[in-house]
């Protein structure tokens, strides 16, 4: 026991753990004599349950169960996987007395499986997706055991059709047994052969035209083929076509949106063009015929000689090149698929479709799926940003009513209050970053957002550098979204600040009002009326012409590598677009830039009612269930409410809730739970409450989730919604509200 690297445990029939080897202790991180004698729900809390149900059916069965497989928390707060065998032991009469539990560490394996798991799922998808139809069969026999969608493309089988079936039994084997044999003798022999032309009838007996390569490979203990096929049918048509009519050789050769290029294979130069390869190379097709490949694809010189020898000894391959690199006369880059076939003598066609646009795509989307993770972590850190803040703030709340006006204890408080509520409009930033989607158009002054923004850019911003402000109080309104507005805001002044980092300066923020009669601003007109104008410039490096033209470019950015991700001022510009506005830069080399902003305003509206500061708090005497995992904030937000004459009841559980409101459904006037509960999330917490006692009015908190938006608040069944922190004032008001909506 004291040197066995199993976990070992004797346990007796109360669940309780008699005696227990020395890894055990290793893995738990406390010593034997805290273990043993001890009930296993105290060393295993969480699993504790879950751990005797096997016992159980050990001793109430007096077999032994083999091979389980269940999770072990270890002392760092991992998880490791055990397989474990759990067998009974006896007394003297037979009895079982207890279990012993040898149980061996197998996270290696299980996480050696997962990978294997996600490589099979990697490898199915380059087998689904590409484009060569491929097909699967048996070494012996030819039977068929799997094949892709290209080979149900190509062959006009579905893939049920296919399985358990011989290839010599379908439409596109025109050899018969006798060349399946000859085939399976080389493969025996060889390995593999590659690019042979053939002849094959799809199902519905059409004559079509392939290249066909196989190669003999070991699935599951079992030798299989794996047939490659490309349908070139049209190709080879083209060819055809292409030698029998210089007509409609034009025709085709013009109008291909693809390049094509006859070229000497002997000594490499471009015997003829289309537009589309005038398109493709930058270059006229009087120049393109002066050239060899080696001058615009300078990148494929060997690999042209390579297949060039090759097309020779075997005229009727096709060729396909990737990725091949033209080389444009001002230096820039296009990127195609070239495939090539031998034609008359020592010409070679090619055809080059031209993918430079794909594979921006698709860098783009990977970039935009990295910054989707980053607004999800954002609002995970949000999230638990909010409940470090909120007994920050709710204390301090409750130590200036504590304290005695004007005292040095009550200033300090206040200024703790105001410090966590600076800390409170932080994460309201960071989650308007990780919630990008959700945009909501309101009547909105850009001059409060505009002191927020630069609020926040004070501090982070270092001081030598000088920010100038030059608000107009009284602008006019806009209809927009609050949290991209701050977006443009805090981008703008941000790439201003990054333009004099090194050097120092100024940066000048003005917002007024102006009205346009027609003229254009940057490259799109606004359309005559009166915009609010945001103004911000610095006094840093400026820009070219050239570079004003880029700047708005998506991935677009000057800056040295880890610094920026080249999307701000795109999204700035995307921004004010969809609000109607318009973008307009002055910048030149050594004079720093200017960024003017146009937002049309809005006819002005009146609002009525009176200020955050200036409501009194409203007070009760009702019964409230108070439910947050947070036990620091649970016992805060139950302070709050008893002192506002509430008799509140805390839990830390949903699960120890929900039995006791069971036990008494009636003993509670209202509900108060935070979204993000363990096991059981507020939403459907609040369902169980339902069940239990429909009319019960229930309150949710959340700092940060997807499950909660104002358009689900009614479907979920909730009454109000409360945004932590929370502050004392909010939470008075919205629980007089909701008690006195439900009486």
């Amino acid at each position: 026991l004291n040197n066995i690297r199993s976990y070992i445990y004797f346990k007796d029939t109360e669940n309780k753990i008699i005696r227990i080897s020395q890894a055990v202790a290793d893995v738990t991180g406390l010593p034997k004599e805290q273990i043993e004698g001890v009930h296993s729900r105290e060393i295993y809390p969480d699993m504790a349950d879950d751990y005797w149900k096997d016992d159980l059916e050990v001793i109430d069965s007096g077999k032994p169960k083999l091979g389980i497989v269940e999770p072990l928390p270890v002392k760092n707060g991992q998880k490791r996987w055990l397989l474990t065998d759990k067998i009974p032991y006896f007394d003297e009469g037979g009895k079982v007395s207890g279990v012993i539990v040898i149980a061996n560490d197998i996270t290696d394996r299980i996480i050696y499986e997962e990978q294997l798991r996600a490589n099979e799922t990697k490898l199915n998808t380059i087998f689904q997706n590409n484009p060569a139809g491929i097909l699967i069969s048996t070494l012996e026999k030819g039977i068929i055991i799997d094949c892709n969608d290209s080979l149900e493309a190509i062959t006009g089988y579905s893939r049920a059709e296919l399985i358990g079936k011989k290839t010599v039994d379908t439409s596109f084997w025109t050899g018969g047994e006798e060349q399946r044999e000859n085939t399976v003798d080389i493969l025996r022999s060889d390995g593999s052969f590659k690019n042979i032309n053939i002849n094959f009838k799809t199902k519905r007996n059409e004559d079509r035209h392939g290249i066909f390569s196989a190669e003999l490979v070991t699935l599951d203990n079992q030798d299989c083929i794996v047939t490659t096929m490309f349908d070139v049918t049209d190709l080879v048509k083209t060819k055809k076509e292409l030698s029998e009519s210089q007509e409609h050789y034009k025709i085709l050769f013009e109008r291909s949106h693809n390049a094509i290029f006859v070229v000497d294979i002997t000594t490499g130069r471009y015997l003829e063009a289309n537009r589309a390869a005038e398109i493709l190379t930058g270059r006229s097709r009087d120049e393109i015929v002066t050239l060899t490949t080696e001058d615009i694809t300078p990148k494929e010189a060997q690999n042209r000689l390579d297949k060039a020898n090759q097309l020779r000894t075997s005229p009727d391959q096709v060729y396909e090149f990737k990725n091949v690199v033209y080389v444009r006369p001002d230096g820039s880059e296009r990127t195609a698929v070239l495939t090539a076939v031998l034609g008359d003598g020592n010409q070679a066609f090619g055809i080059a479709q031209d993918i430079t646009d794909q594979l921006k795509s698709e860098e783009q989307l990977r970039k935009a799926q990295r910054m989707e993770s980053i607004g999800d972590l954002a609002g995970g850190i949000a999230h638990d940003f909010n409940n470090i803040l909120a007994p920050i703030i709710g204390i301090a709340e409750m130590l200036t009513e504590d304290f005695p006006p004007g005292s040095p204890e009550s200033e300090n408080a206040r200024q703790i209050l105001k410090a966590g509520e600076r800390g409170s409009d932080l994460v309201k930033q960071i989650l308007a970053f990780s919630r990008q989607a959700e945009h909501k158009m309101i009547p909105i002054r850009i001059q409060h957002i505009l002191k927020e923004v630069l609020k926040l850019s004070r501090s982070t911003i270092p001081t030598y550098i000088e920010i100038r402000q030059d608000i107009q109080p009284d602008c006019g309104m806009i209809l927009g979204d609050p949290s991209q507005i701050h977006q443009v805001i805090m981008n703008v002044i941000t790439n201003a600040f990054h333009a004099i980092e090194d050097t120092g300066g100024r940066i000048s923020v003005k917002l007024g009002q102006r009205v346009l009669l027609g003229e254009e601003v940057g490259d799109v007109n606004p359309g005559p009326g009166a915009y609010a104008v945001l103004c911000i410039s610095d006094t840093g490096h400026g820009m070219s012409e050239e570079l004003i033209g880029k700047i708005f470019d998506p991935y677009f950015t000057t800056k040295e590598q880890g610094k920026g991700t080249g999307l701000g001022l795109a999204v700035v510009y995307g921004i004010v677009k969809e609000h109607g506005g318009a973008i307009k830069v002055f910048s030149e080399i050594g004079k720093g830039s200017i960024f003017e902003i146009y937002l049309p305003l809005m006819e002005e509206l009146r609002f009525s009612g009176s200020s955050k500061g200036t409501e009194e708090i409203q007070r009760g005497n009702e019964r409230i269930l108070l439910v947050d995992d947070e036990e620091s904030i649970a016992t805060l937000q139950q302070r709050m409410l008893e002192r506002l004459g509430y008799k509140a009841t805390s839990r830390t559980s949903s699960i120890e809730a929900l039995e006791l409101f069971r036990a008494k459904p009636h003993s509670f006037d209202l509900v108060i739970s935070d979204m993000s509960m363990p096991h059981m999330p507020g939403d459907l917490f609040s369902n169980e409450l339902r069940a239990i006692r429909p009319d019960i009015p229930i309150i949710i908190c959340t700092g940060f989730s997807e499950r909660v938006r104002d358009d689900t608040i009614q479907k979920m069944g909730i009454n109000g919604l409360l945004m932590k922190p929370i502050l004392k004032s909010e939470l008075a008001k919205i629980v007089r509200k909701v008690l006195d909506e439900a009486k």
